[in-house]
């Protein structure tokens, strides 16, 4: 699970406004546990807007842990995470990976839990999203990146391109104009 998901607080996510802010990574250290940093540049510091549909289940993932909380009562450390164990402290990724290889491997799919992040912004492409837009999600230091990384899904830019420049010159177009 990526350090940005294992860093997030529920004081970080605004489920009225649709927003939830990256403000802090989570590491892992052999011996030592989980500690909290900041993103590593400025731009990973950012927010993200949520859909209806991620809102409402973050909603019902929000009123699981408050009803974990309260039948664990003091057993229960609350830390704000995100995602925690039942009882309240940080999740183990190794714990994770496994979770995740189970899922892929009972589904007959091999995929890492990090490839998530590179269909999220795959899908988002391939469907007109600005890249400006995908690469503030993702929390790229520039749009260049983004782009350098994805470009390969949009095989036809080039050809949209062309076809939408000369359509400006086209007949018809001329003679609205």
């Amino acid at each position: 699970m990526g350090r940005e998901l294992l860093g997030l607080r529920w004081q970080h996510v605004d489920l009225d406004r649709a927003e939830l802010a990256i403000r802090q990574t989570a590491q892992w250290l052999p011996r030592i546990g989980v500690t909290y940093r900041p993103p590593k540049t400025a731009k990973s510091s950012r927010s993200i807007a949520l859909s209806p549909s991620t809102i409402e289940r973050l909603r019902h993932h929000r009123q699981d842990q408050v009803e974990k909380r309260i039948l664990l009562g003091p057993a229960y450390r609350d830390s704000d995470l995100f995602f925690c164990t039942v009882v309240g402290l940080p999740l183990d990724p190794s714990n994770i990976r496994r979770a995740w290889k189970k899922i892929t491997d009972g589904a007959g799919v091999k995929m890492r839990f990090h490839d998530l992040r590179h269909a999220h912004a795959t899908l988002m492409l391939q469907q007109g999203i600005h890249p400006k837009i995908v690469s503030e999600r993702l929390g790229h230091a520039t749009t260049a990146i983004t782009l350098d990384t994805y470009s390969h899904v949009l095989p036809g830019l080039q050809a949209e391109a062309a076809e939408k420049f000369d359509a400006l010159f086209s007949d018809k177009a001329l003679a609205n104009g």
